[in-house]
């Protein structure tokens, strides 16, 4: 191993324009990983890419990144800016700058990265009284740098002491009705409308205060229009009805007026500062509304964006001792629309000189909220091909291409495709290069004192082909969010799965029911058990803010100690559910008393930095105190902002989605669904940081809230075998299961324990067509050039006992052996010129777990 060799430099001032001083000597190296400066030059390489900085006195710009592997060099054009980053309002691009630090170390940020060489730079603006801080990570033999601005300087002043609550619409269209126009009054003229339900968020409103919701609406057709309204929780798992049925006012010239309903607002579904108003329509029309507003009991910030006129409606007969906090009508939308939210469009933090206008352009982004996305029209992954030159404000990836070299840039961030979080920003590409725009700081959240991060970046590059671009993604993702095999590898049941509703759920984890599924558990050979909510309250209350986050003592009167006691005579490993509001200092305590290696963090909406670096600094306080022993599982069902696929993934796994045995019925368990989210997920995820849901078929009703499910088809063992490339997880009570499917499970579990130490180091990818109920498609765990393993699904609806399916990553005419894992069977087949064999499935609803070698 080479020496790492670290220079740190003092005030470097810059020059005049065009004439810049040398940059101070760096020649610092970690194994292949090399930093240097020549000149105004920064050089800084893994081995396989080079990315050359200018110092322009402004700061450091791009002007060179080179694939030293197939000597592409993708810089064309002259660099349209003085430096990578830029904030309007707060630096311009010729804003003068001094460096002020520059040097370079071996790190692996404290344990939770992979060691890398980094190379830090920090520059000060004197007139705006701003230092930023670039961090440019280079790990040994990587395919791609990742860099991230940190950001020191004078607040803004902002005169909102509190973020105010808001209304958001999630699925509704604008229709404006000109008949009414002149007869009823703007704010009832145009209205919100969905074809099924609507569907709104409020946020931001705390579970200490009282709030009271108002709705108008009116049929603005042939009359007969009849709809009801439910608040529910943003996992869908509290749902209270608010209005019953009821008939719209008939639309006729000059007739009745849009009808006001108000109803208070049911604490009880508050579970993050967030809940959701469905309305929903009872007949063959569709369902709208006029307005939606919110009162709140004190004093609330009025609404700006609302008809004068109305406004003064609404505060006259607000009820007493309330005040107007939110607002939403449909001709507000039409005038400025409010149902998507904005984003950053200048605030830079990486550019690349790179003219996109000859090349070819393509996103991908994933969808969150898979709480709500269980329909074959719901998928988890959004890719499509782009102009060369425009903007992509949805994805998280942008990939270029150029002949037989590509590009990939990634924003590390809680952007999904339906939420742009907090100031995600956007791509834009053409003539004058590529940008990575949006910080996620404002300029109220700067300080003086320390250093704030901003979104980060990566570079990637690779040679076109079959895999590489999954493949280049998928490494250098594994050298950001590492793993650790012994700590991080399991199976796990979650109590919370077979839950009718909240009540019911909690149930499951009580003391007496979390030590008989502990046992059952480590009967099927299932390694952990999850203990969900209900561990640290009684039925109907969420928290006893007087005990806080500790086993409740009518539950659990000697605490922890039993079910520590019974799972080591078990053998089995522990994790913990808890609600975001826990402090580190709380998670300590559970785990000092209960040994679990995992903490499912539930809820959260982290729409501002502030927000997101507490939840950051509590896991990464909670890790580091316990030595890296125990992770955070993040969840990320639901749409608000929370950690999204690029984001926090350094502190452990990500509970993928909730699926269950009957309510509600937007989870319920449909086995080609879930199939096909994990599919799609493995496009650009490694799967190994995800806990995969499985639930037991036979349990799972047919039907449930106009959702149907054909679970009662397949066998326990087909539906734990889609998740067997993930973190599997269980997300049912174990007793449940019938005898023959703990048989089969026992078998397929005690074969996947043999070969998943294999499978967790591989690279996974999706293979066959995309799940629909009636595909062969399935897995491919590539190990290396010459071995690997498969599961293969023949859908229960497919007529075919017999495919031929392309493999990856093995070239064509390759002689292969296969073992089948479940029955020991060998066979020897040569793949044709495409990388495909034949496979046979005799019956539908069956599956293949086999491992491949090359001969």
């Amino acid at each position: 191993m080479k020496a790492v060799i670290i220079i740190t430099v003092g005030l470097f001032l810059s020059q005049a324009p065009c004439i810049y001083a040398d940059l101070p000597k760096l020649n610092a190296s970690f194994k292949t990983s090399t930093a240097e400066t020549k000149g105004q030059n920064l050089i800084i390489s893994t081995g396989k890419i080079e990315r050359t900085f200018l110092w322009t006195g402004n700061g450091f710009v791009t002007e060179g990144l080179k694939n030293q592997e197939t000597s592409k060099e993708w810089q064309n054009i002259k660099p349209s800016f003085n430096m990578d980053w830029s904030c309007p309002d707060l630096i311009s691009d010729d804003s003068k700058a001094k460096l002020l630090k520059l040097d370079a170390r071996k790190s692996s940020d404290k344990g939770f990265t992979s060691p890398h060489l980094e190379v830090i730079a920090e520059v000060f603006y004197p007139k705006q009284n701003l230092t930023l801080k670039q961090k440019i990570w280079a790990y040994p033999n990587a395919s791609g740098l990742r860099q991230q601005i940190w950001a020191k300087g004078s607040a803004r002043k902002s005169s909102q002491k509190a973020e105010n609550a808001y209304i958001k619409a999630e699925n509704a269209k604008i229709y404006q009705n000109n008949q009414s126009k002149g007869v009823r009054p703007d704010w009832e003229t145009a209205v919100l409308l969905n074809n099924n339900a609507l569907k709104f968020t409020i946020g931001n409103i705390s579970k200490k205060d009282e709030y009271i919701v108002g709705l108008s609406w009116w049929d603005y057709g042939s009359g007969g229009r009849k709809q009801s309204a439910k608040v529910c929780s943003v996992d869908g798992e509290t749902s209270i009805e608010v209005i019953k049925p009821t008939v719209l006012p008939g639309w006729k010239e000059g007739g009745k007026p849009a009808e006001t309903k108000l109803f208070k607002l049911p604490q009880i579904a508050n579970m993050d500062g967030t809940v959701t108003i469905d309305v929903e329509k009872h007949g063959p029309s569709n369902v709208n509304i006029s307005e939606i507003w919110l009162f709140k009991k004190g004093k609330a910030k009025a609404p700006i964006r609302i008809n004068p006129k109305r406004k003064r409606q609404l505060e006259s007969s607000k009820p007493k001792g309330y005040s107007l906090a939110a607002y939403l009508s449909g001709s507000q939308a039409i005038k400025k629309s409010s149902l998507k939210e904005r984003i950053s469009k200048n605030k830079r933090v990486d550019y690349l000189p790179i003219d996109t206008a000859e090349m070819q352009v393509s996103a991908a982004g994933y969808y969150s909220d898979t709480q709500n996305r269980n329909k074959p029209e719901t998928p988890v992954l959004r890719e499509e091909k782009l102009k060369p030159s425009g903007e992509c404000d949805w994805s998280n990836l942008l990939f270029i291409q150029d002949g037989n070299d590509g590009l990939v840039l990634v924003k590390e961030s809680h952007k999904t495709v339906q939420t742009p979080g907090a100031d995600t920003g956007k791509f834009t590409f053409g003539n004058n290069g590529i940008t990575n725009t949006g910080w996620c700081l404002s300029r109220s959240e700067l300080s003086e004192e320390k250093y704030k991060w901003l979104w980060g970046s990566w570079v990637i590059v690779h040679k076109v082909g079959k895999d590489s671009r999954e493949r280049a993604v998928k490494a250098f993702d594994r050298l950001r969010f590492p793993t650790d095999k012994q700590r991080d590898m399991w199976t796990v049941m979650c109590t919370w799965g077979h839950s009718q509703n909240p009540w019911d759920g909690r149930k499951y984890a009580r003391e007496d029911q979390v030590l008989r599924e502990l046992e059952e558990c480590s009967d099927i050979g299932i390694d952990m058990l999850l203990i969900d909510d209900g561990w640290q309250s009684p039925e109907k209350k969420f928290i006893d803010e007087t005990r806080g986050w500790k086993p409740w003592q009518e539950w659990y009167p000697n605490g922890w100690g039993k079910v520590t006691e019974k799972a080591e005579k078990f053998n089995m490993r522990l994790g913990l559910w808890a609600s975001h509001i826990i402090s580190s200092e709380e998670m300590l305590w559970n785990y000092n008393r209960l040994g679990n290696e995992q903490f499912k963090i539930d809820f959260a909406n982290l729409r501002s930095h502030t927000k997101l670096n507490e939840m950051k600094m509590k896991a990464r306080t909670y890790m580091l105190e316990n030595n890296h022993k125990s992770i955070v599982s993040w969840d990320t069902t639901e749409a608000a902002p929370r950690y999204g696929f690029y984001l926090f993934r350094e502190y452990g796994n990500v509970h993928f989605m909730n699926r269950k045995p009957e309510v509600p019925g937007n989870v319920l368990y449909i086995p080609h669904l879930c199939l096909r989210d994990f599919w799609q997920l493995s496009r650009y995820q490694n799967l190994n940081k995800w806990q995969l849901v499985i639930q037991n078929p036979e349990v799972v009703k047919k039907q449930s809230d106009g959702y149907k499910s054909d679970a009662y088809k397949h066998s326990a063992d087909y539906c734990a075998a889609t998740a067997l490339m993930g973190t599997p997880e269980f997300m049912a009570v174990a007793r449940y299961y019938s005898e023959d499917a703990r048989k089969n499970l026992r078998s397929l579990l005690e074969v996947y324990k043999e070969h998943r130490s294999r499978i967790w180091d591989s690279f996974v990818y999706p293979i066959g067509s995309k799940p629909n109920n009636k595909s062969w498609t399935g897995f491919q765990a590539v190990c290396g050039k010459s071995e690997g393993y498969l599961t293969i699904f023949r859908e229960i609806e497919n007529s075919k006992s017999k495919h031929k399916m392309q493999l990856r990553s093995i070239t064509g005419n390759s002689k292969l052996q296969f073992t089948n894992l479940i029955t020991g069977r060998k066979w020897n087949s040569t793949l044709d010129s495409n990388s495909a064999a034949n496979f046979i499935i005799s019956e539908p609803g069956d599956y293949l777990f086999l491992k491949y070698e090359k001969k």
